[in-house]
């Protein structure tokens, strides 16, 4: 898994979420929202790497569909080590159950390249994936399945429109990583403040602690019929490494995640945002 492909799962995987009853005009987003991620890494010290520009429009001629798009791109000082430059999008229906349509990944990190196209049946139980790495051969595979398998930028929007809560504390969804399909499994720890510093803020949060697991076969097949419907031993979910926050209004913004690496952390934080759907009221200035 590519390090920033990494930070868009991290920042969906809080799908440990039951989609509401919410019609299109009351999600939490909506067409020409545009939100800005800065991408930092800690260990000794703490360095600002890449950056996420991640935007939102309504596909022409066509309102009930949604398209999003994800450029990723290290600063100007770290090209010269490792450059990055990532694009992440997708389409999907503009309702309640945000119905993923269409997926497509273009990554290019150092020497590393990888392409990837994923479309999905009119009622998501099907999954068509075909891959190009620089690593391995090429892949072309079908998923089979009764339950909705997520991409990462689909799984985003529909974790924002999800009711987050006490009342919800703990469920589950499913994510395409790459080739193998992950379970993601969220638990609601507390509401938080949360200071991002003093150029962005500060926001009421609902924290969230997230584990995962794979779940796709171990053999190599291009015909893929996955068991999704085992269950997890009661309380026992694997280690919650990673945790993100969503902003406590009507927006769900995630404003900032963290997740452990082999030597140090990968951190994320919301650095900007425009034409959200509704104010953004969990959001104060300190002084």
């Amino acid at each position: 898994m590519r390090i920033f492909q990494r930070y868009l799962i991290l920042a969906a995987v809080i799908a440990a979420l039951s989609a509401p009853d919410l019609s299109a005009q009351s999600l939490p987003y909506s067409s020409g929202e545009n939100l800005t991620f800065t991408i930092n890494y800690r260990w000794a010290f703490r360095s600002d790497i890449a950056t996420v520009d991640l935007k939102l429009k309504a596909v022409a001629g066509a309102d009930s569909i949604l398209h999003a798009a994800a450029n990723v791109s290290t600063k100007k000082f770290f090209d010269g080590f490792y450059k990055v430059r990532d694009l992440y999008e997708c389409k999907f229906k503009n309702d309640k159950e945000v119905t993923p349509l269409w997926y497509h990944r273009d990554v290019h990190e150092g020497k590393y390249w990888a392409k990837g196209t994923y479309t999905w049946s009119e009622d998501a139980s099907r999954m068509h994936a075909v891959i190009d790495k620089s690593t391995r051969p090429h892949r072309d595979t079908m998923y089979r399945e009764d339950q909705v398998i997520h991409d990462i930028i689909n799984l985003l929007y529909f974790v924002r429109a999800a009711d987050v809560g006490p009342q919800v504390p703990v469920i589950s969804r499913y994510l395409i990583v790459d080739r193998d399909v992950m379970e993601i499994r969220a638990r609601y720890i507390a509401d938080e403040t949360k200071m991002l510093g003093l150029d962005y803020g500060t926001f009421r949060t609902r924290k969230i602690g997230i584990a995962m697991r794979s779940v796709t076969p171990p053999d190599d097949t291009n015909n893929i019929g996955l068991v999704l419907s085992s269950e997890w031993p009661e309380g026992k979910f694997g280690e919650e490494s990673v945790f993100l926050w969503l902003s406590d209004d009507a927006n769900r913004l995630p404003v900032y995640f963290t997740a452990p690496l082999k030597i140090g952390s990968i951190n994320g934080v919301l650095t900007g945002y425009s034409a959200t759907s509704h104010e953004v009221s969990s959001r104060f200035v300190t002084e």
